[in-house]
């Protein structure tokens, strides 16, 4: 209000009048709605009138005023820098900041929910870790029972698979062959029937270049080839490996090697020996 200059004369006090409205320096449409920012901004002119009036009354008689109480200018906690809000706030007035800060709220919230749904994966995860885990196990129990199915059909099939009833073969000396028995049907590719005799060491490695030993069996090449497995009666398995003299005489012949000369004239010349010709 203006200064009010005193003199001698008791002046009385101004009749209240509504002071004018004066503007903030804060921007209180920010933080409230229009209807508020009336009524502090009035609180606030009614303060300063008083003020004045207090300033004449010292002047006159040396104490101030009885001054009626006015109402508080605090502001409260409710109103307190608090963005307006429901029908009051109006989106042509809301600034670019209240814009920021509700789209940083919205980010937040994304960012809250993203986050609830990475911790809500790790069970999905573990989840189908689990479902992978039983599927592997199932797959894993079918392939052993099929495993274990196969084993026990080539067992049965082996089992009912005889091998052919042929003589015993001759103990030899310096035999290393694997001690198998005879051969089954399914081995034998084709039955034919031979003059076998027998040869021992002649300082020389057999047609194929190998030194001969208990298996090698000399054959006419254009009857049996080289490198057929072969399974004598008598003799055991073998290996066409060498060849002999007889070969141009067109006999079925086959000479078998034995590692001493008394068991080859032990052996001597057989007829009529079957030879077993192996598949591959």
């Amino acid at each position: 209000g203006d200064d009010v200059v005193v003199t001698g004369q008791t002046n009385p006090l101004p009749a209240p009048v509504t002071p004018p409205i004066k503007t903030l320096s804060i921007p209180l449409e920010r933080y409230w709605p229009a209807q508020r920012q009336v009524e502090v901004q009035q609180l606030l002119a009614q303060t300063e009138y008083e003020i004045a009036a207090s300033q004449i009354a010292i002047s006159e008689n040396g104490e101030p005023p009885a001054i009626p109480p006015t109402p508080s200018t605090e502001i409260p906690d409710e109103d307190r820098l608090i963005p307006a809000s429901g029908e009051d706030a109006s989106s042509e007035t809301a600034s670019p900041n209240d814009e920021d800060a509700q789209e940083k709220t919205k980010s937040d919230e994304e960012k809250s929910d993203e986050k609830e749904s990475d911790e809500e994966k790790p069970e999905d995860k573990k989840s189908d870790e689990t479902k992978s885990d039983e599927k592997q196990s199932d797959d894993k129990k079918d392939s052993e029972t099929e495993k274990k199915n196969s084993t026990t059909k080539k067992k049965s099939q082996t089992k009912k698979e005889k091998p052919v009833e042929v003589m015993a073969v001759v103990k030899l000396k310096n035999d290393k062959r694997e001690k198998l028995d005879p051969p089954t049907e399914s081995q034998i590719a084709k039955v034919v029937r031979f003059e076998a005799t027998a040869y021992t060491h002649t300082g020389e490695k057999t047609a194929k270049g190998n030194w001969p030993k208990i298996g090698t069996i000399a054959v006419n090449p254009k009857q049996i080839p080289y490198g057929t497995r072969l399974y004598v009666e008598g003799y055991g398995y073998g290996i066409a490996d060498d060849t002999g003299g007889f070969r141009h005489s067109g006999k079925k012949q086959i000479d078998l090697f034995m590692d001493t000369e008394s068991e080859c004239r032990k052996w001597g010349r057989k007829r009529d020996v079957k030879v077993y010709i192996l598949k591959e």
